[in-house]
C-alpha cells in the first residue's frame, strides 16, 4: 500500500510516494527530471536513481536564444540610415 502526494507550483512538480520500505521523491522541472528513494532506517542517505534532461524543452529554447541573439547583433550592425 502506498500513499502519493502530488505538488505543481508555476514550472515545478514534486511527486511523493511512500511505500512500505521508502520514501520515493520525484522532481520534474523544465529542463531537468530526478527521482530520489529514501529509506527509513537512513533518512540522511539518499540513492539518485534517475537524472536527465528534458530536451524536448530545452532545444526549443537554445534555438531562441540563438535566435535572439543573431537578430540582437544584426540590429547593432545596421547602419544608421538604413531602415
Amino acid at each position: 500500500m502506498s500513499a502519493i502526494l502530488k505538488q505543481r507550483k508555476l514550472f515545478t512538480t514534486k511527486i511523493f510516494e511512500i511505500t512500505d520500505k521508502s520514501l520515493k521523491v520525484s522532481i520534474k522541472k523544465w529542463f531537468n527530471y530526478v527521482e530520489d528513494e529514501f529509506t527509513f532506517e537512513e533518512v540522511t542517505t539518499k540513492t539518485t536513481r534517475k537524472q536527465s534532461i528534458n530536451m524536448y524543452a530545452f532545444i526549443p529554447g537554445l534555438l531562441c536564444l540563438i535566435g535572439l541573439v543573431i537578430t540582437t547583433i544584426s540590429h547593432f550592425k545596421q547602419e544608421k540610415d538604413a531602415s
